[in-house]
């Protein structure tokens, strides 16, 4: 994969496509900012929390710029989370400033109701074009995988993209699917103001 050129982004590119990494916290959220950047600009850790703030990285390896957002880690499904940690409603109304939301789930835990939730207030209550991304996919083999991808899709509604974040396998299918969304909202958005 080529290497983005990346830089922490203080402020936001009005004209720039911006998209947020969500989802619980251990899901691997960080370590798939770093693999779409094609290198580490995020810590990742085994330990919920590790990622306390919203950090914004400028991504100008794509046709057009983009901003990606590792963010803080929703809550447990117990709804309980770390000291870190928040809750879906509670990023909704920053959500606004988003383009496109990439929800990480991990692919070897069961999709609970409070991850489906979450999915649901982002994709609905904040009115969020969204990807589903099954990460973890490097822990299973191929019949499990099958059968845990049609468990998502079934609870979810939507078609996981399988990614292994730490080997990079199905990056390349997420970065494919990221553009053409990136490309099609662009295009409605030049029809919408009379431009062709």
């Amino acid at each position: 994969m080529k290497e983005a050129s990346v830089k922490e982004v203080p402020e936001l590119d009005s004209r720039a496509f911006r998209i947020a990494v969500l989802g619980p916290e251990n899901a691997g959220k960080s370590t798939l900012v770093n693999a779409l950047m094609g290198r580490e600009v995020t810590e990742v850790s085994e330990v919920p929390g590790t990622t306390k703030t919203v950090s914004g990285y400028r991504w100008t390896s794509r046709e057009f710029p983009l901003y990606v957002f590792d963010t803080v880690g929703l809550a447990d499904e117990r709804g309980k989370r770390s000291k870190r940690g928040v809750r879906a409603e509670d990023v909704v109304e920053k959500l606004g400033r988003y383009d496109l939301a990439l929800f990480v789930v991990d692919v070897t835990r069961r999709v609970g109701p409070e991850t489906l939730r979450a999915l649901h207030v982002i994709k609905y209550a904040a009115d969020l074009e969204t990807l589903l991304v099954a990460n973890k996919i490097d822990l299973l083999d191929r019949r499990e995988l099958e059968e845990r991808l049609e468990r998502i899709r079934e609870r979810t509604g939507h078609r996981p993209v399988p990614v292994s974040a730490l080997t990079g396998e199905g990056i390349g299918r997420l970065l494919r699917e990221i553009e053409r969304l990136v490309r099609e909202k662009r295009r409605t958005l030049r029809v919408a103001l009379g431009y062709r």
